[in-house]
């Protein structure tokens, strides 16, 4: 298993913010409920809303976390993209 760089990993001059793949995971928080054995991925701006009501629209689920990480590739992280995916 690769281990995971560092920023002092790299090279001087690296600029992290041209080089950085998947940068719209960071639109997305993700959270793990153990009862339930479910991975949610909710958008940013819906996070506070998330707390109140789990099944608001916009968020995402799986039982596999590796399964919402797909979803998010396939689309970039856009959630109209992903509310039409299953359509």
């Amino acid at each position: 298993m690769k281990e995971q760089e560092t920023y002092q990993d790299l090279e001087p001059g690296y600029q992290m913010r041209g080089d950085m793949k998947d940068e719209y995971l960071q639109s997305w928080v993700f959270y793990y409920n153990p009862y339930q054995e479910i991975w949610y991925a909710i958008p940013r701006d819906k996070y506070i809303d998330f707390w109140k009501n789990p099944d608001i629209k916009d968020v995402q689920k799986s039982k596999s976390l590796s399964t919402l990480l797909e979803l998010m590739q396939k689309t970039q992280g856009s959630v109209e993209k992903m509310n039409s995916f299953g359509k």
